[in-house]
């Protein structure tokens, strides 16, 4: 952790990984399909017809909510992407 915030104190140049942008999109087309049937976006942990959803859905809150209270992150989440959901 350490290291990683002396490379970020630097300007060193972090890389999305190649596929990120549209996972998200994905994701985001998913969680959109999911509120058109249900009127709502609060996924379950588990749910069954896209576990992969309801999964990504928690990741993306729990990240949120710990860039909102000044907290460190591991998961990139730039604000474009906030923006989007």
């Amino acid at each position: 952790q350490d290291r990683i915030e002396r490379l970020e104190k630097l300007g060193f140049p972090w890389r999305k990984r190649v596929g990120d942008n549209e996972k998200f999109e994905k994701r985001c087309c998913e969680l959109i399909a999911f509120k058109e049937d249900f009127g709502h976006c609060r996924v379950p942990k588990i749910y069954p017809a896209n576990p992969s959803l309801g999964t990504w859905c928690i990741s993306i809150k729990t990240t949120y909510n710990r860039i909102q209270k000044g907290m460190k992150i591991r998961t990139l989440l730039p604000q474009d992407r906030i923006e989007r959901l």
